[in-house]
């Protein structure tokens, strides 16, 4: 009687461990995701010297802080108590972390003689590989909670929305010239977690409470983004989704004289140029905008992009700032503006290994009715076009989504039966989180 006592006294004491430490994970995510760069940057326990190359055109944070450090130790007590198991569940990050960890050790060898050896790229890949480790440790002890990412995308998005109301609109948006970015984001990432958010808003097992506030600030925070690639990807999925729950053709064209009719709306909001730069009027009137920047600015950046490659047929095997220098060189001192040349120039043919096992997880969720496999079309899609590699919160997002997509794969989560589930919300027969 006394061991079984001490047995159920000693597994009490590991369940509120493991709740505090979850509790505590959960927290520093959204003080993560609420956190300005300014502020991450001053907790930095490592920084690297910004070269020449990257500091005049814009870089990725070469820092790592003692809120990665936290999230990293706090991941680490989680896995020792039992959530070890969602790393290995977690193919996307099995395959991320392989990656990086070949091209990280072949920085020394692939650096040519005579130039300087850049680590911006490890230190990146320690910093999200903290946040990521914590993220999922956490959604595996909440038995994989979708209101836990909810509220990650929800803090980042109502930020600058907040700023924006509770100041002066016209004069707040003037001094961003019309576009605007969450914390820690730059503007082509807030405009995909926009995007992200309004997707999910759609498509996620979740109460109003959640699902309306994700697409009224995800649709306006990709209005005022500016960003027409993620903008115009998200109307095609979300309308594409609609259509297939829509059980009457009378439902299904009543969709898409709605979306089209929203759509329309933002577009003439998004043609000011004080509402998202102005962008979204190459849209509609201003087409030679559009044409000379997808022409001149894509097209000089893809040209670039295959002289480079040309030059390195199996990548480049270093980091953003070493290839950043060579597009300097070559008059283009910016990114390959896709996530997939990108890649490839920063870890060579070992990038088709985790962009495969995300396309086919994506395909995965597709056939299971994963109401997160939109948004992995959504990333797989858009990064044909852009890149937000180096932006480490949206890539928490990311490896978020496909990790609850795989749960859901697996019949882990607990919205597997997403249409069982729907149904009995609407009744009122279940409350979901």
């Amino acid at each position: 009687m006394q061991s079984d006592n001490t047995s159920a006294s000693m597994q009490e004491h590991f369940r509120v461990l493991q709740f505090t430490l979850a509790w505590s994970g959960e927290i520093l995510l959204y003080a993560y995701f609420a956190m300005p760069f300014i502020v991450d940057e001053k907790l930095s326990v490592i920084s690297l010297r910004i070269p020449p190359q990257a500091d005049a055109f814009g870089t990725v944070w070469p820092y790592y802080s003692l809120i990665h450090l936290a999230a990293f130790l706090i991941a680490c007590g989680l896995f020792v108590l039992g959530s070890g198991r969602c790393i290995l569940s977690n193919k996307f990050l099995l395959a991320y972390l392989a990656v990086n960890l070949i091209a990280v050790g072949a920085i020394p060898l692939a650096t040519p003689a005579g130039q300087p050896m850049y680590w911006d790229y490890a230190l990146e890949f320690v910093r999200l590989a903290s946040l990521t480790f914590l993220a999922t440790a956490v959604l595996e002890v909440r038995n994989y909670d979708p209101a836990i990412l909810a509220r990650c995308l929800l803090i980042v998005l109502a930020i600058p929305l907040s700023f924006l109301l509770i100041s002066n609109p016209v004069h707040f948006l003037a001094q961003r010239s019309g576009r605007v970015n969450g914390p820690g984001l730059e503007i082509t990432s807030t405009g995909h977690a926009g995007a992200i958010a309004l997707l999910l808003g759609i498509s996620l097992p979740l109460s109003q409470r959640y699902r309306i506030p994700m697409m009224v600030l995800g649709s306006t925070a990709l209005i005022l983004s500016g960003s027409r690639i993620p903008f115009a990807l998200a109307l095609l999925i979300a309308t594409i989704h609609l259509w297939r729950q829509a059980r009457s053709f009378s439902r299904r064209l009543a969709i898409v004289g709605t979306v089209a009719g929203l759509a329309g709306i933002a577009v003439a909001l998004g043609s000011t140029g004080s509402v998202g730069g102005g962008r979204f009027g190459t849209l509609t009137g201003d087409s030679g905008a559009l044409e000379t920047e997808y022409t001149v600015g894509r097209g000089i950046a893809l040209l670039t992009t295959m002289e480079m490659l040309s030059e390195h047929p199996l990548g480049y095997v270093d980091s953003d700032w070493a290839i950043q220098r060579e597009l300097a060189e070559l008059g283009f001192p910016s990114h390959t503006h896709s996530h997939y040349f990108q890649s490839y120039l920063r870890y060579g043919p070992l990038m088709a290994l985790f962009w495969g096992v995300l396309i086919w997880f994506a395909v995965a969720g597709s056939r299971a009715g994963s109401p997160y496999a939109g948004c992995l079309w959504f990333i797989v899609i858009g990064s044909a076009l852009d890149y937000y590699g180096f932006v480490t919160k949206a890539m928490v997002v990311v490896f978020m989504i496909a990790f609850l997509n795989e749960a859901y794969v697996r019949g882990a989560s607990p919205g597997s039966n997403y249409a069982e589930v729907s149904l009995r919300a609407e009744k009122g027969a279940v409350c979901l989180p």
